[in-house]
């Protein structure tokens, strides 16, 4: 389970800055966020939380319209996957 794990990871956090890298606003920023994700059986995002703040208020808000945007990753959570499912997302233009 751990190695599928890892890999389903790569493709959830692909899913994720694929989706940041549309929005211009926010593929022009440098910056670093975690958020937490809880992900259905199919691959549905059912909640997601923003733990760590950008520092600025306007691409929070922006990262947060992305992500609810996103609707669904990919590929289907492996059963058993521990959630929520934490991620580091670093933009560094």
């Amino acid at each position: 389970l751990q190695r599928e794990t890892a890999a389903r990871f790569h493709y959830l956090k692909s899913d994720l800055i694929d989706k940041l890298a549309e929005i211009r606003d926010i593929r022009r920023e440098r910056y670093s966020v975690v958020v937490r994700l809880w992900l259905a059986p199919d691959g549905r995002i059912q909640k997601f939380k923003v733990v760590t703040s950008t520092g600025d208020a306007r691409l929070d808000r922006d990262l947060v319209a992305a992500i609810e945007s996103l609707d669904r990753v990919s590929e289907m959570p492996p059963a058993g996957l521990p959630q929520p499912v934490r991620l580091r997302i670093v933009s560094r233009i």
